[in-house]
C-alpha cells in the first residue's frame, strides 16, 4: 500500500483544485463580482505555483530540505470537507449579504472565510506549527514561485494577444520564400493572406509558429530533465533557443509547401490533408533532430559521459507502433476524400517487424486456438454495436478497379497480420508489464492485475476512433494474454477481430468500418 500512501499529496492537491473549480462554477456571479474588486487571477496564480513547486521538485530536488513529516489527519479532511459543503450551498448568499454592510466589516468577515477554508486544508497535512517551519526551511524557493506564479498570468496574457505581431514576421517571411520560388503570388498583409492566384492560405494563430516553438520548449525540457547526467548546463539550455529558431523555420517552410501542395498538386489534398498532418510531421523531425543534435554534439554532453550503444529492451515492442503512427500521419498528409496510401502505414510496420524480428519471435509460444477465436469474435460483435456509421466513399468508386482492388488486399493484409502484432506488442507486450514493474520483461505472463490492465487498456482505446470498443478490446485481450501462450493468444484473437470486420465490409459492403 506504499503506492497509496505516495499518491496522498497529489490527491489533496488534486482536492483543492477541484473545490475551487466546483465553487467557482457554481457561484460565477460571485465570482465575476470578485473578479471586479480584486483585479488579480488568484486561481491561475495557484495552479502556476503548483507547477512551480512540482517542477522545482523534479528538477532540482536539492533545494527541498528536508523538514517535518507529513502527519495525515482524517480528523481534519472531515472538517474542512464539511466546511467547503456548507460554503458551497451559502457562498453566494453570504456575499450578496454582506457586500452592502461597511467595507471594512466586509472584508473581515470574507478574509475569515477564505482563511477557514486554507487552514483547515492544511490542517489535513500536519500542525500550523510545522508549516511555520517548513515556510522558514523552504522560504527562498517559495517566494520565487509566488514570483513566478503572480507573473506568469500577465505573461500568458501578453504572449497570447501578441501573436498578431508575431505571425506578420512568419508572414514576411513565407511571402518572401514564395517570391523566390514562384513568380505569380499574391499577398495581403492586412488580413495575413497569401499565396497564388489559384490557392490562398490564411495565417492564423496556429499557422503563426508559436505553438510550435512551445511544443519543441516542452519536448527539449522532458529529454534534458531525463538526460540532466550526462548533458552540460547550462551550455545544453541553448537548445531551447536553436528548437525555437529550428521550429519557426520549419513552420514557414511547411506554409509554403501548403501553398505549393495547393497551386501545383490539388488544394483537396493541400487542406484535407497535409495542413492538418504537416505540423504534427514537422515537430516529429524537428524534436528528432535536435534530440540528434544533443546526443551527438560535444558542446551539449560531458565528456566523460558514456558514448557506448545502449540497449533498450522496449525497442522491438514499441519502434513498430511509431512506425505505424508515423505511416498514418504521412497518409494523412497525402489525403484528399479518400485514403489512398493507407499503404505506407503497414509497409513501415512491417519493416520494423522485420528489422526486429528474432527478439520479435523468441518472445511468441503457440496461441491457446479456442480461447483466443472465442475472445476475437466476442471483441468483433461488441466493437460493432459501439461503432457509428458514417458516410464513406468506395475504393471502387474513388480508385480505377486495378488500384483499388490491391488497395483492398493491403487493407486487409494489413489489418489481419501486420497491425494486431505491431499493437499487441505495444500495449499488452510492453505497457501492461510496463505499468506493473520497471524490467517488463521480467513480468510473468499471467500477471495483469486490474490497474495495469484497465490502464494500458485506456490507452490502447485512445488510439481508435471507436474508444469504447478498442478500451473494451484492450481489456480483453489483456485477459487472454494471461493464459498459456501469452501474447501470441492476443494477437491472434486480435487478429481474429479484424478479419471478421473485414470479411463484413467485403460481403456487405460496409466500408464506414475502414
Amino acid at each position: 500500500m506504499n503506492w497509496l500512501r505516495s499518491l496522498r499529496p497529489f490527491g489533496l492537491l488534486l482536492l483543492l483544485i477541484s473545490e475551487l473549480e466546483f465553487l467557482l462554477v457554481a457561484n460565477y456571479d460571485v465570482r465575476t463580482e470578485v473578479r471586479r474588486l480584486v483585479p488579480i487571477p488568484l486561481y491561475h496564480n495557484l495552479l502556476t505555483f503548483v507547477a512551480v513547486a512540482v517542477l522545482t521538485w523534479k528538477i532540482t530536488p536539492r533545494r527541498f530540505k528536508q523538514g517535518p513529516k507529513a502527519r495525515y489527519s482524517w480528523t481534519y479532511f472531515g472538517i474542512h470537507v464539511v466546511f467547503y459543503l456548507a460554503l458551497q450551498v451559502s457562498m453566494s448568499w453570504i456575499y450578496w449579504g454582506v457586500r452592502n454592510w461597511h467595507p471594512l466589516t466586509t472584508a473581515v468577515v470574507l478574509t475569515f472565510l477564505a482563511g477557514v477554508f486554507w487552514i483547515t486544508w492544511l490542517l489535513i497535512w500536519q500542525p500550523l506549527g510545522q508549516w511555520w517551519v517548513h515556510l522558514k526551511i523552504q522560504g527562498r524557493w517559495v517566494a520565487q514561485a509566488i514570483g513566478i506564479s503572480l507573473m506568469a498570468p500577465a505573461i500568458a496574457s501578453y504572449t497570447s494577444s501578441s501573436w498578431h505581431s508575431f505571425a506578420g514576421v512568419t508572414f514576411a517571411a513565407t511571402d518572401a520564400l514564395l517570391t523566390f520560388l514562384m513568380i505569380d503570388t499574391v499577398a495581403s498583409p492586412q488580413q495575413l493572406m497569401l499565396g497564388t492566384p489559384y490557392f490562398v492560405i490564411e495565417i492564423q494563430p496556429g499557422c503563426s509558429g508559436y505553438e510550435g516553438i512551445g511544443l519543441i520548449s516542452v519536448l527539449l525540457g522532458v529529454y534534458l530533465y531525463i538526460r540532466r547526467a550526462e548533458v552540460v548546463f547550462p551550455t545544453a539550455l541553448w537548445l531551447f533557443v536553436i528548437g525555437a529558431a529550428a521550429s519557426w523555420c520549419v513552420n514557414v517552410l511547411r506554409l509554403v509547401a501548403l501553398v505549393l501542395i495547393g497551386s501545383k498538386v490539388s488544394p483537396e489534398i493541400a487542406i484535407r490533408g497535409f495542413h492538418s498532418q504537416a505540423g504534427w510531421l514537422s515537430f516529429t523531425l524537428t524534436g528528432m533532430l535536435l534530440i540528434y543534435l544533443a546526443e551527438t554534439s560535444r558542446w551539449f554532453r560531458h565528456k566523460s559521459a558514456p558514448h557506448e550503444s545502449i540497449a533498450y529492451p522496449a525497442l522491438p515492442y514499441l519502434s513498430p507502433l511509431l512506425a505505424t503512427l508515423m505511416g498514418t500521419i504521412l497518409a494523412e498528409a497525402m489525403r484528399a476524400d479518400f485514403n489512398t496510401w493507407y499503404l505506407i502505414k503497414p509497409l513501415l510496420g512491417l519493416m520494423f517487424l522485420i528489422q526486429f524480428r528474432q527478439p520479435i519471435w523468441n518472445r511468441l509460444t503457440r496461441p491457446q486456438m479456442v480461447p483466443s477465436l472465442a475472445v476475437g469474435v466476442l471483441v468483433y460483435l461488441f466493437w460493432i454495436l459501439l461503432e457509428q456509421q458514417v458516410a464513406s466513399t468506395s475504393p471502387y468508386t474513388a480508385l480505377p478497379t486495378m488500384e483499388a482492388t490491391v488497395w483492398v488486399l493491403i487493407r486487409c493484409l494489413g489489418g489481419v497480420l501486420v497491425v494486431p502484432i505491431v499493437e499487441e506488442l505495444a500495449f499488452r507486450g510492453y505497457l501492461l508489464k510496463r505499468l506493473q514493474q520497471r524490467e517488463f520483461e521480467t513480468v510473468p505472463d499471467s500477471s495483469a492485475p486490474l490497474l495495469a490492465t484497465l490502464l494500458s487498456s485506456l490507452a490502447f482505446g485512445a488510439l481508435h476512433t471507436n474508444w469504447l470498443g478498442g478500451v473494451v478490446a484492450g481489456v480483453a485481450y489483456a485477459r487472454v494474454a494471461t493464459l498459456p501462450g501469452g501474447l501470441s493468444n492476443a494477437i491472434l484473437a486480435h487478429s481474429v477481430s479484424n478479419l471478421c470486420i473485414a470479411l463484413q465490409v467485403l460481403l456487405l459492403q460496409d466500408w464506414w468500418l475502414w
